[in-house]
């Protein structure tokens, strides 16, 4: 019996009493009792669609005819969905083998027992129910193919084959943010809970985002990205500033754009790093000229505060020395502010020009122990920094020469 299409019949439309009978491909729907009434064994009742009946949608009886002992009957691949009963085999005897009602479809995932799902009742087995309709099930318009959720996507009909077919693929729930459970009948994806981790992927940062509880992955770890520039403000080197490459040029933790006194004010001449035969008893030294129209307060911060040279290796932050004088030990004299430290006697004298806010910079830090560059580690970089409001002033020297391991020396030949 194959490819009938019964529709709105009334009681019993489709009976098969007999053995060894295939039922296939077969529609049957709208019926007021059952869809299906088989009587015998051996029966293979596949790729059928059997919905909406006011009975069961396949009806099992032993009693018209004597069944011979045999296998059970077979109720595999088909569509049982919105009737009164999926399957009743309430009238087949427990010492005859179960009826196999194996992977059907009957309305949901899950099957019999699940919301949604037709039942199943009686000597029958119903495990392994099919996640999605059988492509076997003929059809004849995309409603027939239709299995009533959402989140398995658009099944149609291809009215070639008569089978019906996955048109749209099903509701993606595995995105972050999203539990991965589709909900019917919305068609809409579970939130995870609010505040659980996530990577929105619109910054870098040591801390993670936070999902929002209605599946976004809000941009909020380390404070977000307010300029943006790709780095979240806790480790941002300029929070509110835009400063997408993070540069430092004197690695004061303040980034080049918002560290306003990182502009260019400073030119070295010289720089020499010796190290001593005694221990701790290394020198370094720098020469240089020094701009501060920028920062008229120059002066006055130096006094008050104090400041720190620092020596590094240019780009990194390596330090091959510093030190740092208070405000304590500077001094203004006539022609010079002189800082002077008693226990090392490491000086730093900043002589006046004629030109105002011009000055010569003399940095000599003594007792020290240095590791002193090499001609690959240079060029070699001096920042001079006022403590306090931190005035800072740079430059790089890289006309270096190397006579011997224990100096490095270099020296600006413009």
């Amino acid at each position: 019996f194959e490819g009938n299409v019964i529709n709105a019949a009334l009681e019993f439309p489709f009976s098969v009493i007999g053995h060894l009978n295939t039922v296939k491909s077969n529609i049957v729907t709208g019926s007021v009792y059952d869809g299906m009434f088989i009587n015998g064994v051996n029966n293979d009742i596949t790729c059928n669609r059997l919905t909406f009946n006011g009975g069961a949608g396949i009806f099992f009886y032993e009693g018209y005819i004597v069944p011979p002992p045999g296998s059970p009957n077979t109720a595999n691949m088909n569509s049982i969905f919105g009737n009164f009963i999926g399957v009743d085999a309430t009238f087949i005897p427990t010492f005859d083998p179960m009826i196999d009602a194996t992977n059907n479809w009957w309305g949901c995932v899950g099957g019999p027992g699940n919301g949604g799902c037709d039942t199943a009742v009686g000597h029958v087995d119903f495990s392994s129910p099919a996640d999605t309709p059988p492509a076997c099930v003929s059809c004849g318009s995309d409603p027939d193919c239709d299995d009533g959720l959402t989140c398995t996507g658009t099944d149609t009909c291809n009215t070639g084959t008569a089978m019906c077919e996955a048109a749209t693929p099903p509701v993606d729930c595995s995105a972050q943010c999203l539990t991965g459970t589709c909900e019917e009948p919305s068609g809409t994806c579970e939130p995870s809970l609010s505040l659980t981790p996530c990577d929105s992927g619109d910054d870098t940062c040591s801390e993670l985002d936070t999902c929002d509880g209605a599946g976004t992955c809000d941009n909020t770890g380390g404070g977000g990205d307010a300029e943006p520039d790709l780095t979240c403000e806790l480790d941002d080197n300029c929070p509110g500033d835009s400063n997408a490459d993070q540069a430092d040029q004197d690695n004061d933790g303040d980034g080049d754009v918002c560290d306003i006194d990182d502009a260019a004010g400073m030119s070295l001449r010289k720089v020499v790093v010796r190290k001593s035969l005694q221990s701790n008893r290394d020198v370094w030294r720098a020469v240089g000229d020094l701009d501060t129209t920028s920062t008229p307060t120059f002066e006055t911060a130096l006094l008050s505060g104090g400041a720190t040279v620092i020596l590094r290796q240019e780009g990194t932050a390596v330090e091959v020395g510093q030190f740092s004088f208070d405000g304590g030990e500077c001094q203004n004299r006539p022609r010079v502010i002189l800082c002077k430290d008693t226990l090392t006697r490491s000086v730093l004298r900043v002589r006046r020009r004629l030109t105002p806010d011009f000055y010569k910079v003399v940095a000599i830090v003594k007792r020290q122990f240095l590791n002193v560059p090499t001609l690959a580690e240079t060029p070699l970089t001096v920042s001079l920094q006022t403590n306090g409001d931190g005035i800072d002033r740079l430059d790089a020297i890289s006309a270096c020469k190397q006579p011997n391991v224990k100096v490095i020396r270099c020296v600006e030949t413009q």
